[in-house]
């Protein structure tokens, strides 16, 4: 078997195992787990899913950051798995090392923690259930 096979296979399996955890609804926040508060990423399941059902406004009031969040990370992700299995593709591997783009996503993580802390307070309805 070919190493692009091989890793090709290795996404295909991570893939189906991430996706039967979604479907089956398995709970995978240990903050909600343990300590029943929501975490700053707790609800972007459920409004990525709400979004993807066209169901907008739910998905707003699930978690605001997921138009945002969501095609970031879903972008980074497919780039990363498309490096991996193609290890070939060095430009896309410096895009996806750019400063730039590095800043970019720890600024939008700093936003959704100060999200989480002003549902806490009330904002966009507060702190999504658990």
């Amino acid at each position: 078997m070919s190493p692009k096979a091989r890793r090709l296979g290795v996404m295909l399996a991570f893939g189906a195992a991430s996706a039967a955890i979604l479907l089956l609804s398995i709970p995978v926040c240990p903050t909600a787990l343990i300590l029943h508060i929501p975490c700053p990423g707790c609800g972007l399941s459920r409004a990525t899913f709400a979004a993807l059902r066209g169901d907008f406004s739910s998905a707003f009031k699930l978690h605001p950051a997921v138009f945002v969040v969501v095609p970031m990370i879903t972008l980074f992700m497919l780039g990363q798995v498309a490096v991996y299995v193609n290890p070939e593709w060095t430009r896309l591997e410096k895009l996806l090392r750019a400063r730039w783009l590095e800043s970019t996503m720890i600024i939008v993580m700093l936003l959704v923690l100060a999200l989480w802390i002003a549902r806490f307070f009330g904002a966009f309805g507060g702190p999504v259930p658990v």
